[in-house]
């Protein structure tokens, strides 16, 4: 939890396209997806799970003793606001999380101080929310 009882994780989301032709195949894939051993497996490789079963699994809670924080996170959760950029709508968390993706890989690269990669990051917030 960071404050305001809010979980650090953020989950993910699938969905299907309403025009699709593909319904059946995408419904296949979505209850592989969801089956009990595939969830123990996407929990323990890359940890999220799309069903609750691993978090209440003994054997993984006693492996993996924060999974018992998931469900109160979940319970805790609630929707993300986005910012709104006047007519254009809201903008999409890949912007933002592209410009800090650029400024972390230039401080890595020890291409640029971390006082320059706050200067320049505030300026490309500053240009993206332009208008918000």
């Amino acid at each position: 939890m960071i404050p305001g009882k809010t979980p650090a994780n953020v989950g993910w989301n699938l969905g299907i396209n309403k025009n699709t032709r593909h319904a059946k195949l995408i419904t296949e894939f979505f209850e592989w997806m969801c089956q009990k051993r595939i969830s123990y497996y996407m929990t323990t490789l890359n940890g999220q799970s799309v069903v609750k079963y691993p978090y209440q699994n003994h054997e993984l809670l006693k492996l993996y003793p924060w999974m018992s924080l998931e469900a109160e996170g979940q319970r805790c959760a609630r929707d993300r606001v986005y910012p709104m950029r006047g007519k254009e709508g809201i903008v999409p968390p890949y912007e933002v999380e592209n410009i800090l993706y650029h400024l972390f890989r230039k401080m890595y690269n020890r291409e640029i101080s971390v006082s320059d990669a706050l200067r320049e990051g505030q300026k490309a917030f500053a240009e993206l929310f332009q208008g918000v």
